[in-house]
This record gives C-alpha cells, sequence and structure tokens, in this order.
C-alpha cells in the first residue's frame, strides 16, 4: 500500500517542477538512477546482514530509511494543489480480484495440476473479472485505468517495454540466487555481491538513457535495451552450476545495462504523452504494468521451471531405480509441495535434484529470453517514425484519477 502511495506521486512532481523537455528528461533518467540504486546497496547489505542476523533482518533496515525520507520530504517537495477525485471503486475490487485470482492459479498449477480443479476455477474467475473491469474502465467517467492510453502506439509500445521486461527480467533473475545458494552452495553474502556488476551498471545506464532519450526518442534506447535482455538471459543459460563466476559475469554486465536503458524512455514517452491533469494516472499505471510483469514473470516462469523439474527429476529418479509409484512421491518432497523425509536424501538423489533445478532454470531463462526479443521486435514496430504524426495529446474531456 505504501508504495502504491508513493509511486505515483514521485514520479509526478517531476513533471510539475521541470517544464523543459530536456531538463524533465534528464531529472527522469536521474530518478530513474537513484530508484535502480536500491537494486545495488540491496543485495549487498541485504546479504551480510542475512548471514549475521537472520533474515527478519532486512526488513528493519527500512525503518530507518523511512523515517529520513518522511523528513526530507516535508522540508524540500513542492506543494502541488489537490484537485477533487472520485475513487474507483468498482474497478479498484475488480482488478484487485482479477489479478490476484490470476497469479494464484499460475503459482498453484505447477503443484495442483493444470486440470486441479481449484486451479481451473480461478483461471475462470480472472478472466470474468478482468473482462468486467475493461468494461467498467471505458464506461466510468474517472477510471482508475484509462484504458484510451493503450490506442496511442508510442503510449502502448512504451507500456508494452515496462511490462514485459519486468516479465522476463524478474522472472528469471528470482530463481538465480536460488541456484546460487541452493546448487553452488554460496554464502548470502557471496549471492549479494554476485548481483553487483548488474546493479551497478544500471545505475550508470538510467541517465545515459535519458540523455539518449531526449535527443533521439524513446525508440532507440527501448529496443537495444529490450534486445540486450534477452541477449543477457540467453547467454545466462549457456552455463551449468559448476561454471565460474566471471565465466558468465559478461551476462550480467548486458543484463545490467539493457535494463538500466529500459526504465528511463519507459516514463519519458508516458509522460510526455499525456496531459499534465493526467499524470498522475499515467505515471501510476506505468508503475502497476511493472510490478504486474514482474509478478506474472515469477509467476509464469516459475511454473515453467517447476514443470520441467518435476519432469526431469522424475526420470533421473527413475533411473536410479526408484519403482515407479514412488517417483511422484519423491518429486513432491524435494520439489517442496509435500513434507520432506526426516531422514537426509542420499547423495545421487541430491546431484539428481541439483542436475534438474539447472536443466529448469536454463529453459526458464530461455523463455524469458525469446519473449524479450519477441517484445523488442513489437517495440520496434509500434514506435517506428512515420512522416505525418503529430505530436499526440490523448483528449480526453475528464481527468482520470490516480491509483
Amino acid at each position: 500500500m505504501g508504495a502504491a502511495l508513493l509511486t505515483p506521486g514521485s514520479l509526478a512532481i517531476l513533471r510539475h517542477v521541470f517544464t523543459d523537455e530536456k531538463e524533465r528528461a534528464r531529472a527522469i533518467g536521474l530518478w530513474s538512477g537513484v530508484s535502480a540504486l536500491g537494486l545495488s546497496v540491496g543485495p549487498v547489505l541485504g546479504g551480510p546482514m542475512v548471514d549475521a542476523f537472520g533474515w527478519a533482518s532486512v526488513f528493519w533496515i527500512n525503518v530507518p530509511i523511512g523515517v529520513l525520507a518522511l523528513v526530507l520530504t516535508y522540508r524540500v517537495l513542492p506543494v502541488v494543489a489537490p484537485r477533487e477525485r472520485r475513487v474507483d471503486l468498482p474497478g479498484l475490487l475488480l482488478s484487485a480480484g482479477g489479478l490476484g485470482a490470476l497469479v494464484y492459479g499460475l503459482v498453484e498449477g505447477p503443484g495442483r495440476g493444470w486440470t486441479d480443479p481449484r486451479v481451473l476455477a480461478c483461471g475462470a474467475v480472472a478472466a470474468v473479472l478482468l473482462a468486467l473491469f475493461a468494461l467498467v474502465e471505458l464506461r466510468v467517467a474517472e477510471p482508475m485505468l484509462e484504458l484510451r492510453m493503450f490506442g496511442d502506439r508510442v503510449l502502448a509500445g512504451a507500456m508494452l517495454s515496462g511490462l514485459m521486461v519486468s516479465f522476463g527480467m524478474f522472472g528469471a533473475l528470482f530463481f538465480l540466487p536460488l541456484m546460487l545458494q541452493g546448487v553452488m552452495h554460496w554464502a548470502p553474502t557471496d549471492a549479494g555481491y554476485a548481483g553487483l556488476p548488474m546493479s551497478g551498471v544500471i545505475v550508470l545506464a538510467a541517465p545515459l538513457s535519458g540523455r539518449l532519450t531526449g535527443r533521439h526518442g524513446p525508440r532507440t534506447p527501448l529496443v537495444l535495451g529490450i534486445a540486450l535482455c534477452a541477449a543477457g538471459l540467453g547467454g545466462l543459460s549457456l552455463y551449468s552450476g559448476q561454471a565460474h563466476y566471471w565465466s558468465y559475469a559478461w551476462t550480467l554486465v548486458l543484463l545490467g545495462f539493457g535494463m538500466g536503458l529500459t526504465f528511463t524512455p519507459v516514463s519519458i514517452a508516458v509522460l510526455h504523452r499525456v496531459a499534465p491533469e493526467r499524470t498522475g494516472t499515467a505515471s501510476a499505471t506505468i508503475n502497476t504494468l511493472r510490478e504486474l510483469g514482474g509478478v506474472l514473470g515469477i509467476a509464469v516462469l516459475g511454473a515453467v521451471l517447476t514443470g520441467r523439474l518435476t519432469s526431469a527429476l522424475a526420470d533421473s529418479l527413475h533411473r536410479q531405480g526408484l519403482p515407479a509409484d514412488g517417483v511422484p512421491h519423491a518429486v513432491s518432497a524435494l520439489t517442496g509441495h509435500a513434507a520432506p523425509a526426516a531422514a537426509p536424501a542420499p547423495a545421487p538423489v541430491l546431484a539428481a535434484v541439483d542436475t534438474a533445478f539447472v536443466d529448469a532454470l536454463h529453459l526458464a531463462l530461455r523463455c524469458g529470453s525469446a519473449t524479450l526479443a519477441t517484445t523488442a521486435v513489437l517495440v520496434a514496430l509500434l514506435l517506428r517514425p512515420t512522416p505525418t504524426a503529430a505530436p499526440a495529446r490523448p483528449t480526453t474531456p475528464e481527468p482520470a484519477a490516480a491509483l
């Protein structure tokens, strides 16, 4: 709830403070770089804290940061005149219910089976609620999500970029620390440091992307950034669990540079294409799609990973002589869908688990890479220049309510 209230306002303020487009592009680039700084600092601090104080300690670090942010907010942020807005309660309830059912079904599908009545029911509920949400948003005077924005191909391309970069990157990279710690037996501190090349490059690339967007528009940095992310994920899938870190560190640099290039032009493209009174809605839509992409990426690519892991592990255990009727139970126990056995698993079984997990992670990385490569082509087509195109501003008579 705090993030939902915070993020749209932070980006909307830049629209009001920086009225010159080039200055605004640089400001959004710095905003994106500072936002990405959390990706760099978080793992570096989180790993040692987990080692020294346990996993719960990583939540307490937000307390002093939050207090400092409150003080700075009170002292330096400008006051923007408020406007009367209506809360789109039907849209809120329908979207929350539909997305909740969708994600729950995707998460439970690999464990329960895709034909399980609960999973099928979640899919049906999600389809109905999200369809009703779209109908409601097209009819209400002040929708929570202005669907007409997607009729502008530049806006559609920018929002698609934000959604799918989060889908591919967060969905695939969510599982990388599991391999580092579970298969390669790295300590949490070392696993946190492993992400430094990627996160550090993000911080450097985000302001650079702002300058590129200000000079050449969003198409070049967006397409290049998404393509680099696709190449990075594909390259990472070529390495086994025994690979030396520095042999695949180049893929993390590609991923970081690609992500850094995409953050800023998405925000700039959207804010330049909407009227000032709709900045809050546009900002909220960007960040909602990014968060949604990350959630769906973890769920969908997690389903791909779990399905391949279960299949590969079942085959491996069967080759080791486990009775056929015992394979499902062993697979469920070893993949976390059932209580583990009291006795530790023998070394050949543990090796089979590690091998199956790496194989499944490779498939998830390649699926994420293919998705991003397809997205790069679509974004290049949507954002292609047209000689007769004029700078478009959607003409909605009433300002839409911010999320």
